[in-house]
């Protein structure tokens, strides 16, 4: 029902009441999930931290590091991006580096788990995402006539994420800027591409 205080209380009680018991162990998996829905994401990743460290073979490890993917996902300062409509790639990627990197060894650890496609879908998005980051960092330098550190930004695009959607821009970004730095044959190269 959306209650997540009360949730909160009721799962903590479960844990301190009954300790060593199954129940206890889905109270902690229900608790990280309370607090990332609750927005409280520092303590969602602490929950899941301690339920990792607790029981590192439990069967649930495949969703704690699918939920703690999530919890990456979506930082709290994503509260505002979803009303103003702002890009993902706009803001810092660390977050969504950090969450590509549970998903990867979530498909890597648990290629048969049931949350492995959707996390093979959402690595996918984030590759895009933090590609057109780079982007947006390169046409900043651009803007600021730092032609050469736009230039390295979007070659950046090209080496490291090949095949994605951002390497046209990141191409288009390189070939104006090779244009202003008066580097003819780079601006042709580029352009060819």
């Amino acid at each position: 029902a959306g209650n997540w205080t009360n949730a909160r209380e009721r799962l903590t009680a479960i844990e301190s009441r009954y300790p060593f018991s199954i129940h206890a162990q889905q109270a902690l998996m229900e608790l990280a999930y309370v607090n990332w829905k609750d927005g409280e994401n520092e303590q969602a990743l602490a929950t899941i931290d301690r339920f990792q460290q607790q029981f590192p073979n439990h069967p649930g490890t495949d969703y704690m590091l699918y939920l703690r993917g999530l919890v990456n996902l979506t930082p709290a300062s994503a509260f505002m991006a979803n009303l103003t409509g702002q890009d993902p790639a706009e803001r810092d990627p660390k977050g969504l580096r950090s969450s590509y990197d549970e998903f990867s060894e979530l498909v890597t650890r648990f290629p048969n788990s049931t949350y492995a496609p959707d996390a093979q879908a959402r690595m996918n998005w984030l590759v895009n995402t933090i590609a057109m980051n780079e982007v947006f960092v390169a046409r900043y330098y651009y803007e600021r006539g730092a032609y050469v550190a736009a230039v390295n930004r979007a070659q950046i695009v090209i080496t490291d994420f090949e095949g994605v959607a951002a390497n046209e821009q990141a191409l288009y970004i390189m070939m104006l800027s090779y244009d202003k730095l008066g580097m003819a044959d780079l601006r042709a190269d580029t352009e060819r591409v």
